[in-house]
């Protein structure tokens, strides 16, 4: 049985949803928002590699990974996406990251 749950979350200000190709307009939307794929200290998607890079942390749910897109729960805006990754089911551990926000929304 898996440890973590694939399943939504929702706090006070924003909900993770597991994230799916419904969420690929909404994430190229976020990502345009400061242009933060031009970083060169984060690995943020473009706007055009948007759908490999939903697919990809979707296909690594297979593996345990969970992925989610965060959306603001006042505008109902997504606003960027995190994951639990390189999960360990024995030990019961995993990191947090690939998290990336818009830019207003981290103002």
């Amino acid at each position: 049985m898996q440890w973590l749950s694939n399943i939504e979350l929702k706090g006070e200000f924003v909900t993770l949803e597991p994230l799916n190709k419904t969420h690929i307009e909404g994430l190229k939307q976020a990502v345009l928002d400061g242009e933060s794929w031009k970083l060169w200290f984060a690995n943020v998607p473009s706007p055009d590699a948007m759908a490999r890079y939903v697919e990809e942390a979707v296909k690594a749910g297979t593996k345990g990974d969970i992925a989610f897109a965060v959306k603001c729960n006042d505008s109902d805006e997504i606003v960027g996406t995190t994951r639990f990754y390189n999960t360990d089911q024995v030990n019961k551990r995993a990191m947090l990251g690939y998290t990336w926000y818009s830019s207003s929304y981290g103002e």
